[in-house]
């Protein structure tokens, strides 16, 4: 099967911490399940140092050629024998910042190594909007998890070539012209108080924003 690129997204984007990525969450208004939250916080949920593209394919337990439930070892040999690779744990989240036009009711899995929660139950990323939202997920990673011919799986093509955004193709520049310093990276702290979340915002300018969760 001729796999096309369904979405393209960025990585390394600036966002290293879990909190960096629950700030971004919050600003946008997006949800985040208490699961995907643990994920965020192991120390193997990791991000790239350089900001680059990545593309992607959605594709269903059906399209990889099974037509009963497949087990999730099955499915990621699969999607590689088709040519399709492991996405960056980072892609989970990402990809629901970058997602703000997903249809209602849609659901998609991430394909990617599992993550190790702090119970040690394996699960990946998974992105979905309700009525109430956009939201980031985590599902069943463990190898013999069962999964049903329509449900959608989010792959890298690794067909396609993913290069650093900002790169150019001369190799004669000047580095001390082109070198840019990296801007101020806001800085999150989340406050917890009678069941209510406060998170402040402390700008690179030295100004706090406060939203009330």
């Amino acid at each position: 099967m001729d796999f096309k690129v369904w979405k393209t997204i960025k990585i390394g984007t600036g966002l290293k911490t879990a909190d960096d990525f629950r700030g971004a969450f919050c600003i946008q208004r997006y949800r985040i399940s208490d699961w995907a939250k643990d994920f965020l916080d192991q120390p193997t949920f990791t991000v790239s140092n350089t900001e680059s593209e990545i593309n992607l394919v959605n594709v269903s337990v059906a399209e990889l050629g099974f037509t009963e439930e497949a087990m999730l070892r099955g499915i990621y040999a699969r999607a590689k024998e088709m040519g399709l690779g492991i996405c960056p744990a980072e892609v989970g989240p990402q990809l629901r910042l970058q997602y703000d036009d997903q249809p209602m009711d849609e659901f998609l899995s991430v394909g990617m190594e599992p993550i190790a929660d702090s119970d040690r139950v394996l699960g990946v990323f998974r992105v979905g909007r309700v009525g109430d939202g956009l939201w980031l997920y985590a599902c069943s990673g463990h190898p013999v998890s069962l999964w049903r011919p329509d449900r959608r799986w989010v792959f890298v093509l690794s067909k396609s070539v993913t290069r650093p955004l900002g790169t150019s193709t001369t190799s004669n520049l000047d580095t001390k012209s082109t070198t840019k310093q990296p801007p101020l990276q806001p800085v999150w702290n989340f406050m917890e108080e009678n069941g209510f979340t406060e998170a402040i915002l402390k700008r690179g300018d030295g100004t706090n924003i406060t939203f009330n969760l």
